[in-house]
């Protein structure tokens, strides 16, 4: 190779480095994400289905998620006096004589959150009954909350 050839490489392979460097910056500073951003499903029972709704939240608790959602008027719910238990969530309803009432299972797989030994199975996935109220049950990055009537 010519010293001319060679001149020529080198100023190539420095344009290919500076072009890779400067993609990866871009690509980089593509998104920019909240840290506390998490991504939910919360499912409710609609007969023997379950309605589903993703949401993107930076909310802490699960309260907040269904809020968010009744503002996008995509459900709706109300709290019990006590301030976790869940008097309605769209057609579910706890009956004031507790004969039939509203469940929360998640998928998070961590003890101190759910009741071990009730467990509702759907499509593969194992929601553990919620040992948290609604107002208390923390919502967690790609989690899933399921509400269903007992």
């Amino acid at each position: 190779m010519t010293r001319t050839t060679k001149n020529v490489v080198k100023i190539l392979a420095i344009v290919a480095i500076l072009v890779l460097a400067m993609s990866m910056v871009f690509v980089g500073c593509d998104k920019k994400t909240d840290p506390n951003e998490k991504k939910v499903v919360i499912l409710v029972q609609n007969g023997e289905e379950f309605d589903s709704y993703e949401l993107t939240t930076t909310s802490l608790y699960l309260s907040d998620a269904l809020k968010e959602l009744q503002a996008e008027n995509k459900l709706t719910y109300s709290i019990g006096s006590d301030g976790t238990s869940l008097v309605t969530i769209n057609e579910l309803e706890t009956t004031s004589d507790w004969s039939k009432w509203i469940c929360i299972y998640h998928n998070i797989d961590d003890v101190a959150l759910f009741f071990p030994g009730y467990d509702f199975e759907l499509e593969g996935v194992i929601y553990h009954s919620s040992a948290e109220g609604v107002t208390t049950c923390p919502l967690q990055n790609g989690a899933k909350y399921l509400f269903r009537q007992m």
